[in-house]
């Protein structure tokens, strides 16, 4: 039997969560991803710390009980994703005997005639926004239910593999075109990066319309990041015409993407309470001032590059015949610097205005907060020394990358690998 790929709009509508284990996690959080009026989880175990997030949402509901039949009547959709193969058979049944859409963890027996979901052996892993979780296979639609998008549709599944390919592809050549000395490349590796922002920038948007801009997962905020980085560095060639800037910024840009589209995988929603207008412009402020950090990194390494020839009095050869004069590079540091430090100022300060708000503590010993603390401390030396005691050249270009340095570290090693409230991977303490 053969099968049509479907969305489902379940604004308004009530839905059932029968297993509230990895997988029985996984659906809740694509349900309260969609407008939906009620949810209704029934489990044989008490809550785990990740379920007790999602338990915030008010949409739900969790009862500690066996499943019986009745649990599935007024319900759009049901999802049967407990372990035991017979209470995933009784669910199906229970739905069968209802027209109810029903989806299973494993294919229902005794259910012919039935309006259930059948799982795709290779469930969707790129689309755009929430529904796109949603999806996990083949299904039949219910007169109550309207279909939406297809999930087999071309544009999401090929818009993030297109953004990181021209990533890819800008990076290489710009590389290529600065190590070679090759105008053409150069002029491929701004197009690319033009191409790649665009794309990603259209993937950001058919997110926020799809889902708005609250209850965004992990991965929608680590490609902001990325977007933002991109940003700058386009921007810095618009206003200063070097393409040399975009010999760092590309390669951030790529390697931040990439996390964003492995970060897809884990599912990890963020709590409703990291959705305020604090926590928003907390982000917003810190990752414009990340993409800056950024572009002073690759003027100050550029910097010291340069230095170093006029320094020796070697003659320059290869590529640093094309790279700025030192004097455009230091205007450069000096003017991520003076836009740069007030945006994170304001990150961190509405950051502990959020921590605030959420969990009742402005410093909780989260080393998150820690790291921050460092790099606002090197960025206002780096900020008053510039600005009242006149530093140029040298001293500022170490101090730059010294900032994003550390501001690196936190972001991989912090977020990926520590317990921490901003982690990538793991739900918020």
């Amino acid at each position: 039997m053969h099968y049509y790929p479907v969305f489902l709009e379940l604004s308004g509508q009530s839905c059932l969560v029968v297993g509230a284990g990895a997988v029985g996690r996984r659906k809740i959080a694509s349900l309260l991803e969609c407008p939906i009026e009620r949810l209704h989880v029934i489990d044989l175990a008490e809550p785990d710390t990740n379920l007790q997030v999602l338990l915030e949402d008010k949409r739900v509901s969790f009862t500690k009980r066996p499943f019986t039949p009745s649990d599935v009547e007024g319900c759009a959709l049901v999802f049967a994703a407990t372990s035991n193969r017979q209470t995933n058979d009784a669910v199906a049944r229970a739905c069968a005997e209802r027209g109810i859409l029903c989806n299973c963890a494993d294919a229902p027996k005794d259910t012919s005639g039935a309006l259930w979901i059948r799982p795709c052996p290779k469930p969707c892993s790129v689309g755009i926004g929430k529904r796109a979780n949603l999806c996990s296979g083949n299904c039949y639609p219910s007169n109550c239910i309207r279909i939406s998008w297809s999930c087999c549709m071309i544009l999401p599944e090929l818009l993030p593999v297109l953004a990181i390919h021209l990533y890819a592809l800008g990076t290489a050549a710009v590389v290529a075109g600065i190590l070679a000395r090759n105008e053409w490349l150069k002029r491929a590796a701004l197009v690319l990066t033009v191409l790649a922002f665009t794309t990603h920038t259209l993937l950001l948007i058919a997110t926020f319309m799809d889902d708005g801009f609250t209850g965004l997962t992990r991965s929608v905020y680590v490609q902001l990041l990325a977007w933002c980085i991109t940003l700058s560095g386009l921007v810095a060639w618009l206003r200063w015409r070097y393409e040399a800037l975009l010999l760092t910024v590309a390669p951030f840009s790529l390697l931040t993407f990439l996390i964003a589209l492995l970060l897809r995988h884990a599912e990890t929603p963020l709590p409703p309470v990291l959705s305020g207008m604090t926590f928003t412009i907390h982000i917003a402020a810190i990752f414009i001032s990340i993409g800056l950090m950024a572009l002073a990194f690759g003027a100050g390494v550029l910097f010291l590059i340069q230095a170093k020839s006029i320094k020796s009095k070697s003659k320059l050869a290869g590529f640093q015949k094309d790279l700025p004069a030192l004097s455009a590079l230091d205007k450069i540091n000096a003017f991520t610097t003076t836009v740069g430090f007030p945006l994170f100022t304001a990150g961190v300060l509405f950051g502990f205005i959020s921590a605030r708000i959420n969990w009742g503590t402005i410093l909780s010993g989260d080393p998150k907060e820690f790291i921050s603390l460092v790099v606002w401390g090197l960025y206002a030396w780096l900020f008053h020394q510039r600005f009242t005691q006149g530093w140029q050249g040298r001293k500022p270009a170490i101090l730059a990358i010294w900032i994003f340095t550390v501001c690196a570290f936190s972001l991989i090693v912090v977020n990926l690998f520590m317990t921490t409230h901003h982690s990538f991977l793991t739900t918020p303490r």
